[in-house]
């Protein structure tokens, strides 16, 4: 049961830790950390979140995809995640499943903050050029 041996102060610091190499464009190391903490609690989404972004921002969109879906378990997390799940597909250039989750995702973008509706209204012109083209 390694979850019980670190304590919440210790997990939050590794995340910490993890988010400031991410911000600092240290990716890799932010993986190696997001993944080490995954072994210790894999049901803890920021992690999953962060992990998602990274993958996505390295091009590794059906990783990203992989990651977001595990992070909208968290039902605190699921727009975001779906919002991410949207991006992966764009990135794998996969418009068909990208324009369904989108028009599944209409009902409760309206509900997220602003930026994320901003992302998802860029992603929805994106489907839009894709399919015209």
């Amino acid at each position: 049961m390694a979850e019980n041996i670190y304590t919440t102060s210790v997990v939050s610091g590794i995340y910490s830790l993890a988010r400031n190499y991410y911000i600092s464009g240290f990716l890799t190391e932010a993986e190696k950390l997001c993944e080490g903490m995954l072994i210790i609690n894999p049901a803890f989404s920021p992690v999953r979140l962060m992990l998602a972004v990274i993958h996505f921002e390295k091009g590794n969109f059906s990783l990203a995809a992989n990651h977001f879906r595990l992070a909208g378990q968290d039902k605190q997390n699921s727009t975001e995640a779906k919002v991410g799940i949207l991006a992966s597909y764009c990135g794998l250039k996969d418009y068909a499943r990208a324009a369904s989750l989108a028009q599944e995702l209409e009902p409760e973008i309206s509900r997220s903050p602003d930026t994320l509706q901003s992302l998802y209204l860029l992603y929805r012109e994106t489907i839009g050029k894709a399919v015209r083209s």
